[in-house]
């Protein structure tokens, strides 16, 4: 501070920063609310199927069914998200709005975490609270982040803990060190509170989502500079690494106890999608470098396909803030002492310790590590916004640096800076300018961010049918209706049957009221008649490649609803039909399977060619539950000779689901070897049982 300054001024100067401060922050985090809350779970459209197991698993646990360390289901997963959704499902039931709000307040968390964060990795240098408010600025109205807090996944949980764990770590270590300065007490027990603190968080952080686990890499890197470069406090400093190492291994003792008594938890879905050469991943290493300037996620769930993380001028204060920080580092590396404080330079130090050599370690280190969980993951996606969600919040503090930078080389060009005005209108004047330039700096980012998310992402057709939109609208139409309460004319009682890529499907298991009445038609290539009453049978608009055949098979009057998608075309179609259709098949064929199903024959559907398919239909009638569950059609194309030229074994419609007197048709599809001759061909078919690996039995008349 210039001692020319009266202490008046000097006071007011720092409660004008402290209003200004203050004002900014409640303007990030109003904007990051806004963004987070708006039209709250209405937006984005649909309820994916991943996104509706993670409702199912956080509603057992909500309802104290499970009280999982880990969730072997899907390929495993880590539970604090479940957790953290299960409070709020029990204040607001088991709904989207709870899962969906769940990870939005994780997502505003975030951001209050992250200006906490950055101004604890830069204390001491000269803007912190200023590149601090643009980090959350930055990630407030980030669409990357957005996306994810916007959405019921765990890996919204990874970036705040992550950042809650520097704030508390390097906050406990700067602490710790001003006790070691002054002698004192006091800072000493509080560096210690908030080592154990981060602890907690660093320890919590394994149990957010698989990403995380190279989250220790670059701690390790910056603790281990730190130990390095404190030559005077080394015992001090390896007492207080011991300590925050202590506790976080605690906290990550369950879940590393789960991992030990159930070999393959740990590394399954690693080992499913890992890259299985150096070639690929090189190439997945360099997809990733791509997502941040030029080419990003392709897929629609997670991203408007292949927007990179930054826009152009986002990209330019990126490279800008990354240069900054490698030039901090090599002059704290050479350890330069601080410039003149009357003529600061972009990211001056005012003072300097070894805790500043350990955050732009850790700030280098972390780029290249956290993008590793995607880069290594060939074998799916790549890049993926949400792997890579590891590198939220502090990619973003890049960008703030450069912006910092810029202003400051600005400032000493202009007479805006408070420090070297004494006039009460230089005061208001630079007040003003400032603010207003942060005002605007936020409304430009929040207006661009707005647009993309809601107008051109949340609400788009695509993302509708890639987020099973057309599933979550099937289970609105059987929860308003009841299944079986539209009209007087409805058949009584009325069975579903809801055609689906997935058996089970679990968005349907989320949101649908009578969910255990349901049968599934996997496939959408079988249509069932049920043995008493009516039904309806519902085909959504992602397996409604087969409806030409379907509706030739339904009765001509059977359609009662097709509601439009966000694209205009229906959604899915609901057709009524009874239990006892005018109905036969073309070919009649009798056999009884073992008094289980009873063959009435078969329609040839389409002209069979070589390379191609041969298409089927084949029509039984349900006599008895048979002795497992898992039968379903096999059917193989042979030749005059037995040989086999084609064969196929659907999971269309299980013997689980199998009620008397159902009547089955189920359309199949025979795949024919390439150079299959022209000539006369036989179809043999059955019933298959893959548990029992055995077919039901054909009976004769003795």
């Amino acid at each position: 501070m210039n001692d020319t300054i009266p202490t008046g001024r000097r006071t007011s100067d720092f409660g004008l920063r402290t209003s200004c401060y203050a004002v900014a922050l409640l303007l990030v985090l109003l904007v990051a609310a806004g963004l987070r809350l708006y039209r709250l779970p209405e937006l984005p459209l649909g309820l994916h199927y991943d996104e509706a197991a993670n409702g199912i698993l956080a509603g057992e646990i909500a309802r104290g069914i499970k009280t999982p360390v880990f969730i072997p289901s899907y390929t495993g997963k880590e539970v604090l998200f479940f957790y953290w959704a299960a409070l709020w499902m029990k204040l607001l039931g088991v709904t989207p709005l709870a899962l969906r709000l769940s990870a939005a307040l994780a997502g505003l968390a975030t951001v209050a975490a992250t200006v906490w964060a950055v101004r604890e990795l830069l204390h001491g240098q000269r803007d912190a609270r200023w590149v601090a408010l643009l980090t959350g600025a930055f990630l407030a109205t980030s669409f990357w982040h957005l996306i994810l807090s916007r959405y019921g996944f765990r890996a919204v949980t990874q970036p705040l803990l992550q950042t809650l764990t520097v704030a508390a770590l390097w906050r406990g270590l700067r602490l710790a060190e001003e006790r070691g300065e002054r002698k004192e007490g006091r800072g000493g027990r509080g560096g210690l509170l908030w080592l154990i603190l981060a602890g907690l968080f660093c320890g919590l952080t394994a149990h957010t989502y698989l990403a995380a686990r190279a989250f220790p890499i670059p701690l390790a890197a910056a603790l281990l500079t730190l130990l390095i470069a404190d030559r005077g406090h080394r015992r001090a400093r390896l007492g207080q690494l011991v300590l925050f190492g202590a506790i976080a291994a605690l906290v990550l003792a369950p879940l590393a106890h789960y991992w030990l008594t159930h070999p393959g938890s740990f590394l399954i879905r690693a080992q499913q999608i890992a890259a299985a050469s150096w070639a690929e991943a090189w190439a997945g290493i360099s997809a990733c470098l791509g997502m941040f300037f030029l080419r990003g996620d392709p897929y629609i769930r997670f991203n408007l396909p292949r927007r990179p993380i930054f826009d152009p001028i986002t990209a330019v204060l990126f490279l800008l803030g990354l240069t900054v920080t490698i030039w901090q580092f090599v002059r704290l590396l050479r350890g330069a002492p601080p410039r003149a404080p009357r003529s600061p330079s972009p990211g001056h130090l005012v003072t300097l310790s070894p805790c500043h050599l350990a955050s732009r370690i850790f700030l280098l280190i972390y780029l290249p590590t956290m993008l590793l969980p995607s880069a290594l993951a060939t074998g799916d996606i790549t890049p993926s916004n949400l792997r890579t969600a590891g590198l939220l919040p502090f990619i973003y503090l890049f960008p703030a640096l450069g912006l910092s930078t810029l202003k400051s080389q600005i400032s000493r060009h202009l007479p805006l800076d408070i420090g070297r005005r004494t006039s009460d209108i230089g005061h208001w004047t630079s007040f003003i300018v400032h603010c207003s330039l942060f005002i605007l700096f936020i409304i430009t980012l929040t207006l661009t961010t707005a647009t993309a998310y809601f107008n051109r992402w949340a609400s788009s057709a695509s993302l509708y049918y890639a987020s099973d939109g057309d599933l979550a609208d099937i289970a609105a139409y059987l929860n308003q209706a009841d299944g079986a309460t539209e009209s007087a004319e409805v058949l009584s009682p009325t069975t579903p049957y809801v055609a689906s890529i997935h058996y089970r499907h679990p968005t349907l298991a989320f949101l649908a009221e009578d969910y255990g009445t349901i049968r599934w038609l996997t496939g959408g290539r079988t249509v069932v008649f049920p043995a008493e009453g009516g039904a309806l049978l519902i085909f959504p608009r992602s397996v409604s490649g087969n409806l030409t055949w379907v509706e030739s098979v339904l009765p001509d009057d059977s359609l009662v609803t097709a509601p439009p998608g966000p694209d205009g075309a229906p959604a899915f179609r609901a057709y009524r039909v009874g239990s006892a259709p005018d109905l036969a098949p073309t070919h009649p064929l009798t056999a009884n399977l073992a008094h289980a199903a009873s063959l009435l024959g078969y329609d040839v559907v389409g002209e069979p060619r070589s390379g191609e398919s041969t298409e089927v239909a084949v029509w039984w009638r349900v006599l008895a539950s048979p002795d497992r569950g898992d039968y379903g059609p096999v059917a193989r194309l042979t030749d005059p000779w037995a040989f086999v030229w084609g064969e196929t074994q659907p999971f269309h419609y299980p013997s689980e689901q199998w009620t008397p007197g159902e009547l089955v048709a189920d359309h199949l599809s025979i795949p024919i070897t390439p150079g299959a001759p022209p000539g006369d061909y036989t179809v043999r078919f059955s019933l298959y049982s893959v548990s029992a690996n055995s077919t039901l039995s054909v009976l004769d008349n003795a």
